[in-house]
């Protein structure tokens, strides 16, 4: 999954803005420092798995 990060955060950028990323830290055991921008990396992570299922 970790090879996905850099993709996901261009995919924020893209979607939000680059004030989303500001002030943000990421740990490898708690992912991001914010729930809801960690609960999007939950679900992008879980969309790549499933497509390369498919």
């Amino acid at each position: 999954m970790m090879e996905h990060k850099e993709l996901f955060e261009q995919w924020l950028i893209t979607q939000f803005g680059p004030d989303h990323l500001r002030g943000l830290s990421f740990d490898v055991k708690n992912g991001y420092s914010s729930q809801t921008i960690n609960a999007m990396w939950i679900g992008f992570n879980a969309g790549i798995e499933l497509t390369n299922k498919i």
